[in-house]
């Protein structure tokens, strides 16, 4: 294992060294005309200006379509190994955990992901839903990662990275797109794609199919994992242009069932989970006159999760009496409990209450206390967003640019479990960026966010970088940034609880003696049970980066250079489970360290591509922090599309440790194209993906029988 790391992360130290002792022999023909200018990128994230690259007050990564069509990803997170710093695992089998430099958990907390503008973190529990959006890969045009935070431009929670996927335009692929997917692990996808247009529209709807068994093995090497998952979605994008103005109106829906394993600890037996999720958005674009532009976007996100199962417990589990001791005492009713299950004489009382609550609960347990009583609960939770925005983006004067705006947010959620009912926030907040070009090779940034939450408060976030071109092949940039991650609706404002229905037998009636509210004959509440205690306050991050763009050998060869101090204070720490919930801003953490990537063309049929990050933490609080963090991680790809029909890409991704844990896999695709009719062509695909290493991935019950993973993929297009 360790020879192999060593041999991927050399290959991306030395590929910069490599790479300028190899002669191009032709320019690159790029695709999109309107995001690249004299060969070099044009980000779209980082200011909300059209920038190159090279004068972006950022480190931007790019994912192209080339990049993820060659490697014959299906899994959007899958993609996003290629960034430096960003780390992927699963958790309960098909969940995706994402996240950047550390702090890693099932929810990507601290990442933004936006589509086409559009945020899909949800605010309730602080997640993205990877799996459930209604995205098709094939349609994704690029992915533009801005590492290191930019809550300057986003808003808070634009705290450690921002993922901005771009959609294609309807009108980049006209015509019919037939897509099927089979392999191991019960891949089978399929896709049907039609972009067409009128005098007054363009417009494209998707229909599509996607399914998987999840993982083979659970950490025992021998129980099956139950963690299969079935998506189906329909997607539609609209495009009018009408003088100088343009109308888009995008609408999704995906209906995406997964199995989810249990939880022992818990008494969560493997069960079922529906999410049926769905959005509208609406953009509106309009060049006022050469030097003014007005954007308005306005969408509605909804998630509506299904997740229930059938749990047998203990009646004294379901009783009011123990629920009501609990509410007095969660550590003496918990000793309780444990001195009737081992038969051990029950604990001294720590108040007279608890006293008389104790005496009711013994009573109970030596009647009819040990009943196995069945019943339904669940964790099911309604999720909603609206959101409206205006930008206005005006050019100055030849050197100077400003973009601004408001916007106006309102989450809202409704959970039994979660949340004893509703919850709801309301977000009102300013940006703005300016930007200066003081002379031809030195350029100011600096913007700020004002923003008001009305569950944490307002919080300021300014931003200010400076870019200097020595010359035109060699930049550097110098950026510090303050940046916020408010907590969400749960972390603030939980009341967590699982109340059991339809119990056979029926419970008897409850006590007159013990305070009413817990359950009936036929429904109860879980004895154990938290709630947030609020107070709250926001994360923040103090960032500071060093950063280096340069370009070689007429912009074939493009490297990006990054030293960063990340200094992450009043961090949520402690627990938000039903047991104990004591989360409080008493973490912190700083993080340094350096991160490359290379993307060289070397000719219009080959490209390389390579990143690399390495990462120290220092002032750390928490033992979790260190065993998040992946101290040296890297990829490497190569890309070979001849002038014929064939293509193909390999490519490797390397983590040092992970939670104790190694990673490297490598992948392999190949592509063969054959016209079937004048106006038809049919392209098949076979993709092999091989882990090196014997280690779980993130979750300790997700492991795979066969290091191998085999697909093949049929597309017909016109």
């Amino acid at each position: 294992m360790a020879l192999y790391k060593n041999i991927v992360i050399s290959a991306l130290l030395f590929a910069p060294l490599l790479s300028i002792s190899v002669k191009a022999d032709e320019t690159d023909e790029l695709q999109d005309l309107e995001l690249w200018e004299q060969d070099i990128p044009i980000v779209l994230s980082a200011t909300r200006l059209k920038q190159k690259q090279s004068e972006a007050p950022a480190s931007i990564t790019i994912i192209d379509k080339q990049m993820i069509q060659g490697l014959g990803i299906r899994k959007l997170v899958e993609v996003l190994r290629l960034v430096p710093g960003i780390q992927v695992g699963f958790v309960s089998g098909n969940t995706p955990a994402v996240g950047y430099h550390g702090l890693t958990d099932d929810n990507s907390r601290r990442l933004q992901v936006l589509v086409d503008g559009r945020s899909v973190y949800q605010q309730a529990l602080s997640r993205i839903l990877w799996e459930d959006l209604p995205l098709s890969i094939e349609n994704i045009s690029r992915i533009e990662v801005i590492r290191g935070p930019n809550t300057a431009t986003y808003g808070a929670n634009s705290y450690m990275a921002i993922i901005n996927i771009i959609t294609d335009h309807p009108s980049d692929n006209l015509g019919w797109n037939v897509l099927y997917r089979n392999g191991q692990r019960g891949v089978n996808d399929a896709s049907v794609n039609w972009a067409g247009a009128t005098e007054n529209l363009e417009y494209r709807i998707n229909v599509s199919h996607k399914s998987d068994n999840g993982f083979d093995l659970a950490r025992d090497g021998i129980s099956s994992r139950y963690d299969s998952q079935t998506g189906n979605a329909l997607e539609f994008d609209g495009y009018s242009q009408q003088a100088e103005s343009t109308y888009r109106l995008k609408l999704g829906y995906k209906d995406n069932h997964r199995q989810m394993p249990g939880n022992n600890s818990n008494s969560i037996p493997d069960h079922n989970l529906k999410n049926r999720l769905g959005y509208i958005q609406f953009n509106y674009s309009s060049h006022i006159n050469e030097n003014r532009e007005r954007k308005i976007q306005a969408y509605f996100n909804s998630s509506r999760i299904t997740e229930g199962w059938n749990v047998c417990i203990p009646r004294l589990f379901l009783t009011n009496e123990l629920f009501s001791l609990y509410s007095l005492d969660a550590g003496y009713a918990q000793s309780l409990i444990d001195a009737l299950s081992t038969g051990n004489p029950p604990p001294a009382p720590t108040s007279p209450e608890v006293a008389v609550l104790a005496g009711q609960v013994f009573n109970r347990a030596i009647t009819d206390g040990a009943t196995v009583t069945c019943g339904d609960a669940n964790q099911n939770i309604i999720e909603q967003r609206f959101d409206i925005e205006w930008e206005e983006t005006i050019r100055l004067n030849q050197d100077m640019r400003l973009v601004g705006g408001v916007n106006f947010r309102h989450d809202r959620t409704r959970s039994e479990t979660f949340f004893a009912g509703k919850q709801s926030k309301q977000i009102a907040r300013l940006f703005t960026h300016y930007e200066w070009k003081i002379t031809p090779e030195t350029i100011l940034n600096t913007g700020a966010n004002v923003e008001y939450d009305s569950v944490a408060g307002t919080e300021i976030s300014p931003r200010i970088a400076l870019t200097h071109h020595i010359n035109e092949h060699h930049t550097f940039r110098a950026i510090a940034a303050l940046a916020t991650r408010t907590p969400d609706l749960f972390e603030e404002s939980a009341s967590f609880s699982y109340r059991v229905r339809n119990l056979i037998p029926n419970l008897p009636a409850p006590s007159t003696s013990v305070p009413s509210g817990n359950g009936s004959l036929d429904s109860a509440l879980f004895y154990q049970h938290s709630a947030s205690k609020g107070g709250l306050s926001a994360e923040k991050i103090r960032s500071y980066e060093l950063g280096y763009f340069g370009q070689f050998r007429n912009s074939e060869i493009l490297l990006d250079v990054r030293l960063f101090l990340d200094d992450l204070y009043h961090l949520l720490d402690g627990s938000s489970k039903l047991g104990k919930f004591d989360l409080q801003n008493r973490d912190k953490v700083t993080f340094s360290g350096l991160e490359a990537q290379l993307d060289y063309r070397l000719s219009t049929d080959w490209r390389l591509w390579s990143s690399y990050s390495h990462v120290e933490i220092n002032n750390n609080t928490s033992n979790f922090n260190n065993r998040s963090v992946i101290q040296d991680s890297g990829s490497l790809a190569v890309f070979y599309s001849p002038q014929n029909h064939w293509q193909f890409s390999a490519a490797a991704y390397s983590y040092s440790t992970w939670f104790g844990q190694e990673f490297l896999r490598s992948d392999m695709s190949v592509q063969y194209s054959l016209p079937v009719s004048d106006s038809w062509q049919l392209k098949t695909r076979f993709t092999w993906q091989h882990r090196y290493d014997d280690d779980f991935l993130f979750d300790a019950n997700n492991t795979f029988s066969d290091k191998d993973t085999v697909y093949l993929q049929f597309l017909f297009s016109q």
